[in-house]
């Protein structure tokens, strides 16, 4: 398991100069935008405006900080509240943001043809052992901390905003432990023939 510290993200400004994306990881590693499996990113919303489209993609979103963010999704309104749940829609959507401020999301992608997301929200406190259900993945620490992680092949202790990322030879099982309260985000991703460790098999097409 690899640790991802936030200070260590590049922002990168959008085209339409509405806001700055910093991504915290992708599969495959230097994957650009027209071939990831998946990717996890948080962005920074200045303004109003369009999301850009993204045929075949689901896409997983959820507020970290700032006011609340109106979205338009083909022509449902829905909003994104701090705390509050993730929204989940299809990246080939038509997708209008409003913020009332300056906001910070978190956002997973995955290639429909490529892999399948699972997006766990947990609030915790003190000692929780966690199973991991899948063979790739990645925990991003929304709130609190710090969370300390323990497995068998290591630890690392994340700050607010940190990841951590998972691979295929990673233990499945992890010890968290918080002084206080944590939410933590921990987004799986399920490939064709996969097995996850609940028994599933997911589909290969």
């Amino acid at each position: 398991m690899k640790h991802l510290p936030r200070d260590a993200r590049v922002a990168r400004p959008w085209k339409n100069g509405g806001g700055t994306t910093r991504e915290v990881a992708v599969s495959p590693e230097g994957a650009c935008l027209d071939d990831f499996a998946w990717r996890i990113s948080l962005a920074e919303l200045h303004e109003a405006g369009a999301f850009s489209s993204y045929p075949g993609v689901s896409r997983t979103l959820l507020l970290l900080e700032g006011e609340p963010v109106r979205l338009d999704i083909d022509g449902e309104a829905v909003e994104l509240v701090r705390g509050g749940e993730a929204v989940h829609f299809d990246g080939g959507a038509r997708v209008f943001a409003s913020p009332a401020g300056v906001a910070l999301d978190a956002g997973v992608m995955s290639r429909d043809a490529r892999c399948r997301q699972h997006c766990r929200l947990m609030t915790l406190s003190g000692e929780v052992a966690l199973l991991r259900s899948t063979a790739q993945g990645l925990m991003l620490l929304l709130d609190g901390g710090p969370l300390r992680v323990v497995a068998d092949s290591g630890d690392a202790i994340l700050a607010r905003h940190d990841a951590l990322r998972f691979w295929p030879e990673d233990p499945a099982e992890l010890r968290l432990s918080a002084d206080g309260m944590a939410r933590v985000l921990l987004a799986e991703f399920v490939f064709p023939g996969e097995h996850t460790r609940d028994g599933r098999v997911e589909p290969t097409g």
